[in-house]
């Protein structure tokens, strides 16, 4: 397992996240600008899954598992982009299973784009769903909301504000797609799929 990288908003940093000799892994913002690196976070033991800038700079969220490739349960935690003690905002096991054959699944999806909520996915009673956590300063601001069903993979927030996301409940060899707009209070307005026909590899 290698290292990762994701931009900052305003592309002058990066989070860069790594496995350590042995066991754990830790999580380091690098300024593109001098090169300098700042651990933010150092796990012991288990596994950096996704790290995300919030759109702000302020803020980053991080998912831990403990383990790679085994049911596990997932963490969401939220730690200032400044440094210190990272708080939990989420927790959700993935004994429930992912509805495209996979056992575990990656929780932590994105941050919306005017930095109000935390994209989730989690299985709930058997059914795969996208979530959206509210956040204030840092810290959850009520409880997770429903969005809507489906087996959500890779997601990314745009800067129009909208959210893009993968759907793994797609047939073998198609890969759907969706856009969603939305609304100044944070609820999904319209759903468009995009609808990338032939599968990953083009085909």
């Amino acid at each position: 397992m290698g290292s990762y990288a994701h931009w900052s908003w305003d592309a002058r940093s990066l989070l860069v996240w790594a496995p350590l000799p042995g066991e754990g892994s830790h999580l380091m913002i690098i300024d593109v600008a001098d090169g300098h690196r700042r651990e933010l976070s150092h796990l012991d033991t288990g596994v950096l899954a996704l790290a995300v800038f919030s759109p702000d700079g302020r803020f980053v969220a991080y998912e831990t598992w403990p383990s790679k490739f085994s049911e596990h349960t997932s963490r969401i935690f939220v730690v200032a982009a400044e440094g210190g003690e990272p708080r939990l905002v989420y927790e959700t096991n993935s004994s429930g299973g992912s509805p495209s054959g996979g056992s575990a699944y990656a929780a932590l999806k994105d941050w919306t784009v005017d930095g109000r909520f935390l994209a989730i996915k989690d299985v709930r009673e058997g059914k795969s769903a996208l979530y959206l956590l509210p956040m204030k300063n840092g810290t959850p601001a009520g409880s997770s909301e429903f969005v809507r069903y489906g087996d959500f993979d890779d997601a990314h927030a745009a800067l129009s504000g909208a959210l893009v996301y993968q759907d793994l409940t797609a047939t073998s060899s198609d890969v759907d797609a969706f856009l969603a707009s939305m609304d100044a209070d944070g609820h999904i307005e319209h759903w468009r799929s995009l609808e990338m026909r032939g599968g990953l590899n083009g085909s």
